[in-house]
């Protein structure tokens, strides 16, 4: 069981690790700047037979608006994206010869989520994190972005990777949604 435990604890570094390349990537515009209507921001580490990604999206890209609901209509939007958000395909489905099943996922949209704390400037963000446990990782290729299907507001995707064959950049759109994990 320590094994175990040991084992998780390094591929923890690892990610946090591929975290902080991707930081360095990303330079100082991905995620710290002003978001944009109808793009999606994710970042995605792949290390052993771990896969982690986050995600940045304007609610304006995934609701229509940036605020609390105020409708039952809106209401009902709301809850519909959270339940949705926290599937395990909502957002990326990895190649599925690499076995991978989804370990975690977090959602943060203050705004829906009942916190008082209002939107920046008008303008609210939901951010996600999920993790995979791959039991085939040498498999693990590409992935499908599945956000467009259900969000047609979603434009594009400014992905970024980093694995262990390197880092990249790619820009996603609804024709062109593969995103390469593996070179």
């Amino acid at each position: 069981m320590h094994h175990l435990h040991a084992s998780f604890v390094r591929c923890v570094v690892r990610l946090r690790m591929l975290a902080a390349g991707l930081a360095a990537l990303a330079g100082p515009m991905a995620w710290a700047g002003p978001h944009e209507h109808g793009v999606v921001y994710i970042d995605v580490a792949v290390d052993a037979g771990l896969l982690s990604m986050q995600m940045r999206a304007p609610l304006e890209s995934l609701l229509g608006f940036e605020r609390a609901p105020r409708t039952a209509t809106e209401r009902q939007a709301a809850s519909d994206l959270l339940a949705h958000l926290q599937q395990p395909h909502a957002v990326i489905q990895p190649d599925a010869a690499a076995a991978c099943e989804l370990q975690s996922v977090q959602i943060q949209a203050e705004v829906l989520q009942g916190q008082t704390q209002a939107a920046r400037n008008g303008h609210a963000e939901l951010l996600g994190q999920y993790h995979w446990r791959c039991a085939r990782p040498e498999l693990l290729a590409s992935a499908s972005v599945t956000l467009f299907e259900r969000y047609p507001r979603t434009r594009k995707v400014q992905a970024q990777v980093a694995g262990p064959r390197g880092q990249s950049r790619v820009t996603l759109r609804p024709l062109t949604r593969t995103l390469v994990l593996g070179r």
